[in-house]
């Protein structure tokens, strides 16, 4: 279909298909609630656009705060079809929830919030802490009448303007709002399609939160770009039980659906016995994991607990992506076993890949291939202090370049050139994407190793939060529930490793018993013992709004004696 902007590609579909369903909203019995057509989207679209216009100009920003549900849709699409820039906003949920706002609207100057009359009375609730929320205009699609769309007038806009602003999930730093064109997000859809092969049998399910890119691109604007039905959850409900996402995709036979590693993991941690009596994943031929490290011991539990509900391995398809990429770079090879590498722990600690053959989880890494480049995205490994690319088999940031690159950071010239902007010596003419991880190549796959600047140094070893993360995890059955931080700080003259993990009181467990395993472990399987092992109550440390550890903000919390710890063990303390 030949079509410049997300606009072009929903109206030519409600022309075709009017009455063919295109979104279904489930409610907590995995029953229908609502359905969105592609000629009823298109009808509300225009309705809230002609009214979005009345308060602003082509071009301007509108905040949209909504429920993770098809409000979200109508409001998002109705700011694209007034030719209003979308930015995607968490809804007021959790206890930083204030704080991610007054960081989006802090780096954004929105003309109006688009929401519905449920939020907009929590978001005035909370104006006391934000004044903003009350100084901007709030229009509520729920009381936009669909006779509003005879007022729209079509905006001027093409494959250059932009289609939304994506803000990245600020792991390492505040949050930034990634701009993306509708030629960016077109061509990434286009990848989407294509990688995916979707026809006429193809069904998606999504619960991923529209305000995170995975959820937005992968679960909402994919099934409008290709055509083909996706059935929707509140993303709590995964929280509150996690089976629920298999169920869905067994009772309305899904052939694609996707989550980060913990999703899994989450399933197979609260499966029962009973629950796989109906279940049947035998559609299910594309499970997407991405968006944090893949951990090959996750993919065998997952297929070891639902193999009898006809989930085969060959349906997992790990890959690379980010919000300053629009979404996907690389990804695996469809419909074929997921490719491991074993790799020697003490040359990766050097910058060197070589192949292990231990078995000692001590000597050696088990690595999950995030596939190669996906058509026409680039991938190269550098060597930033020479600016030149990577020998083969050797650790380096990964850059990308490819037309679904976004144009840099709204407000930020300085970041948007050094990282949007990016040139290897020797070869000024492409323009490279500094995505701040770290990784190699091996026969053509990319290998992702960790984020660069959350690497600790200790004893002069290069040493990976992920590695020393997952090992705590496996330490002890009270921590296999929670999430933790590894990272350093300066004590004593010199850098030590710090551990702070999440304690589940589910059950009674003794704390010194359970930091002396967390001790045992890190230094069998790394070599470098904790100076500190901080327990804390279960959701206390720090994500992003994508589910990733804010290992910096979790440093913060900790050098200021501010995380609700319930047991703290440190090195030389009587």
């Amino acid at each position: 279909m030949q079509a410049a902007t997300l606009v072009d590609i929903l109206r030519a579909r409600a022309d075709q298909h009017p009455q063919r369903v295109l979104y279904t909203f489930l409610k907590r019995a995995r029953e229908v609630e609502q359905e969105l057509t592609f000629g009823g989207l298109d009808a509300r679209a225009r309705a809230i656009a002609a009214r979005v216009q009345g308060s602003s100009r082509v071009g301007d920003c509108a905040a949209v705060i909504c429920p993770n549900d098809l409000s979200f849709i109508e409001a998002f699409t109705g700011c694209q079809y007034a030719g209003v820039v979308p930015v995607p906003t968490p809804p007021l949920q959790g206890f930083h929830a204030v704080e991610r706002l007054r960081a989006v609207f802090n780096a954004v100057s929105p003309v109006c919030i688009v929401t519905t009359s449920a939020v907009s009375a929590r978001l005035l609730a909370q104006s006391s802490k934000l004044p903003v929320l009350a100084e901007l205009p709030h229009l509520c699609i729920d009381k936009i009448a669909d006779h509003d769309r005879e007022h729209w007038r079509e905006p001027a806009i093409d494959d250059t303007s932009l289609a939304f602003l994506q803000f990245t999930s600020g792991s390492l730093s505040a949050p930034k709002g990634v701009k993306i064109s509708h030629g960016n997000i077109l061509h990434n859809l286009s990848l989407l399609q294509r990688t995916f092969e979707h026809d006429e049998h193809s069904r998606l399910v999504n619960w991923l939160p529209f305000f995170h890119d995975w959820g937005l691109i992968g679960g909402l604007l994919q099934p409008l770009y290709s055509g083909v039905p996706c059935f929707l959850f509140d993303p709590l409900e995964f929280i509150r039980r996690p089976m629920s996402w298999l169920e869905v995709i067994s009772r309305y036979g899904a052939t694609l659906s996707g989550a980060p590693n913990f999703a899994y993991e989450r399933c197979t941690q609260t499966v029962r016995p009973e629950d796989l009596q109906d279940l049947n994943l035998g559609t299910w031929n594309t499970a997407i994991v991405g968006a944090e490290p893949i951990r090959a011991e996750t993919l065998d539990r997952f297929t070891a607990c639902f193999a009898q509900a006809g989930f085969e391995p060959r349906a997992f398809y790990p890959s690379y992506g980010l919000a300053e990429s629009t979404l996907m770079v690389t990804g695996s090879r469809k419909s074929g076993i997921p490719v491991r590498l074993s790799i020697e722990r003490a040359a990766l600690e050097s910058g060197r890949i070589e192949r292990g053959v231990s078995q000692d989880v001590a000597r050696s890494r088990t690595l999950v291939s995030c596939g190669p480049g996906v058509l026409e995205q680039r991938v190269c490994i550098v060597d930033t202090d020479l600016m030149q690319a990577c020998e083969p088999m050797h650790v380096g940031e990964i850059w990308v370049s490819g037309p679904s690159v976004g144009h840099g950071y709204w407000g930020l010239d300085a970041e948007s050139a050094e990282c949007f902007a990016a040139s290897l010596d020797g070869d000024a003419g492409t323009r490279w994407l500094r995505t701040g991880d770290e990784g190699f190549i091996c026969d053509g796959d990319l290998y992702v190793t960790g984020r660069i600047k959350d690497l600790i140094i200790v004893h002069g070893r290069n040493l990976y939060p992920e590695d020393i993360e997952r090992v705590v995890t496996d330490a002890h059955p009270a921590l296999n529930q929670g999430r933790g931080a590894a990272f350093s700080i300066d004590m004593n003259e010199s850098e030590q490793l710090i551990i702070v993990h999440e304690l589940d009181f589910s059950e009674r467990f003794n704390a010194e018993s359970i930091v002396e395993e967390v001790r045992r472990a890190v230094v069998g399987v790394v070599g470098v013992p904790p100076a500190a092992v901080a327990l804390v109550k279960a959701g206390s440390v720090p994500l992003t709004t994508s589910g990733k550890v804010q290992r910096r903000a979790c440093k913060n919390l900790y050098l200021g004696q501010a995380l609700p710890c319930l047991h703290e063990w440190r090195t030389g303390a009587a």
